[in-house]
């Protein structure tokens, strides 16, 4: 798949203004008091990020030294982009949990 040369880096530069953003707003919310919520978005950032990466190895290969995957490599980073981001999920909705448990304790 070919694309524009400036497509990698706004891939990048819009992955980390959502993750800024996303940090942002679990500040906001709290999060920072709640120790169970605070790993819960660093397990969410982490897995995001290896989906991300993931993503982007699929996409440009040559940049990470690569040659073109053969289409099992490319079924099995899909595959992994998918359960990592899934997982994400799963992290992002302990961390709002628990702090929908603190704000119920009135904290």
């Amino acid at each position: 798949m070919s694309f524009e040369q400036e497509v990698f880096y706004l891939l990048i530069a819009g992955f980390l203004v959502v993750e800024l953003a996303l940090g942002a707003q679990f500040l906001l919310l709290g999060a920072a008091r709640e120790p169970s919520a605070w790993t819960a978005f660093l397990g969410q950032l982490a897995c995001q990020a290896i989906a991300f990466v993931l993503l982007l190895r699929l996409l440009f290969p040559y940049r990470f030294g690569a040659e073109p995957a053969a289409s099992v490599n490319n079924t099995s980073a899909i595959c992994f982009c998918g359960l990592f981001w899934a997982v994400s999920l799963v992290f992002s909705l302990r961390g709002f949990r628990a702090l929908l448990r603190q704000a119920g304790r009135g904290c």
